[in-house]
């Protein structure tokens, strides 16, 4: 199921996984528990991976494939940035020059199609400044 739109907290549903799926509104989680459900609650925080990219005039996003090491960002590049267009829909990407991530100039060390390999001065500052989940 992809969710056409974001929805307001109070209007949230979960999906309930069984043989026939179905949905609820979220305040009504507590009614699906049992008598000696366990109910565990993630707090973890998720790396902002997806980075505004910049090359020449055109606005890019870089999506990281695993966190920063040293100098270097490894990740992803799609055409133009944003959750709500299909991935799959995005025009083929050209050749990287004239770098940047926000204001700082960043170095390709290798693509190949939409994998890159950068070098960066300080990755970790731009990924907790610029990165989105």
């Amino acid at each position: 199921m992809k969710a056409a739109a974001p929805r307001a907290r109070r209007q949230a549903r979960l999906l309930i996984a069984e043989d026939v799926p179905r949905e609820v509104a979220l305040t009504d989680w507590p009614e699906l528990l049992a008598p000696g459900d366990v109910v565990v609650f993630n707090d973890a925080a998720t790396l902002p991976a997806a980075l505004p990219l910049r090359a020449g005039a055109r606005s890019l996003e870089l999506r990281l494939t695993e966190a920063p090491r040293g100098q270097h960002l490894r990740g992803v590049v799609r055409g133009s940035p944003g959750w709500r267009e299909d991935t799959d829909a995005r025009p083929a990407l050209p050749e990287l020059t004239d770098v940047y991530i926000g204001d700082v100039s960043v170095e390709v060390l290798s693509q190949r199609r939409s994998q890159v390999l950068l070098r960066v001065e300080n990755p970790w500052e731009l990924v907790y400044r610029l990165g989105r989940p």
